[in-house]
């Protein structure tokens, strides 16, 4: 491999590992918040 195919193999699973989880968290809590949030479970 190449370096820059490692740099862009990289980029990608940090993209993949990060970047979603985080996109769905920030759903999930728009969600909640949206339904009375997590005030509304206690």
């Amino acid at each position: 491999m190449k370096t820059t195919d490692k740099i862009s193999l990289a980029l990608l699973s940090f993209f993949v590992w990060i970047v979603l989880p985080a996109l769905g968290l920030f759903l999930i809590l728009d969600r909640w918040f949206d339904r009375g949030g997590f005030w509304h479970f206690r």
